[in-house]
């Protein structure tokens, strides 16, 4: 099962040193519909950490050794030790996560079911005495709650809607062929009064991403 940390060790004085780590960052899109009742958003969250740990244990993540997860109430924040893979997050990961959600919709009403946005990214990342905090993260979590995401995964008949930042894209998806870079539409999120480049793509249903003369194929990355 997933274990929920927290930062253990460390003193409210100050932070241990910055660490780089993958962060995958996951949100449940409409939890707090009114319409859905306490019963409602128990299955739902049951559900997500149930699909979660499926997904990344058959990827071959050990979650007691790679990963550290806090609990975001209609989401979760995962970071990932840098000794994994990240073809595995951004492949095995992936598809495993979007097996999983429509597994569970398929035996739940409308308001228990599933339909998640999930954030990619990667960097340094400071632990303390109440978590962890990095610029990276708040990137991270500024992608997941990206409009452009938000629009594709309203467009979708899926349950997943994958946003990449632009250094995982261009250091891991363009060059692992399983992740289908091609499906992978380039956008551009307001950050901090300027613009980031990030690049969307729904693993569970690639022909909705894009209305048909939109880019549908990357463009080749800018040289290191």
């Amino acid at each position: 099962m997933i274990t929920i940390m927290s930062g253990s060790g460390r003193t409210a004085a100050g932070a241990g040193p910055a660490v780089y780590r993958a962060i995958v960052c996951v949100d449940v899109q409409d939890f707090s519909d009114h319409r859905r009742t306490h019963d409602h958003q128990i299955t739902v969250r049951n559900g997500l950490y149930h699909s979660l740990d499926r997904a990344f244990g058959r990827a071959g993540v050990a979650w007691s050794r790679d990963c550290y997860c806090e609990d975001r109430g209609d989401g979760a924040l995962i970071l990932v030790s840098p000794h994994v893979p990240k073809k595995l997050l951004v492949v095995e990961v992936i598809q495993e996560l979007a097996a999983a959600l429509a597994d569970h919709n398929h035996i739940h009403d409308e308001y228990a079911r599933i339909r998640l946005r999930m954030a990619l990214h990667a960097g340094e990342v400071h632990h303390d005495a109440h978590g962890v905090a990095s610029t990276a993260i708040i990137l991270a979590t500024r992608l997941l709650n990206a409009a452009p995401l938000k629009q594709a995964l309203a467009r979708s008949s899926g349950a997943l809607a994958v946003i990449a930042s632009q250094q995982i894209f261009e250091d891991v998806i363009w060059h692992t062929a399983a992740s289908r870079p091609a499906s992978y539409r380039k956008v551009q999120i307001p950050v901090n009064q300027t613009e980031t480049t990030a690049w969307i793509s729904l693993p569970d249903n690639p022909c909705r991403l894009c209305p048909p003369d939109a880019q549908t194929t990357p463009d080749q990355p800018r040289p290191a």
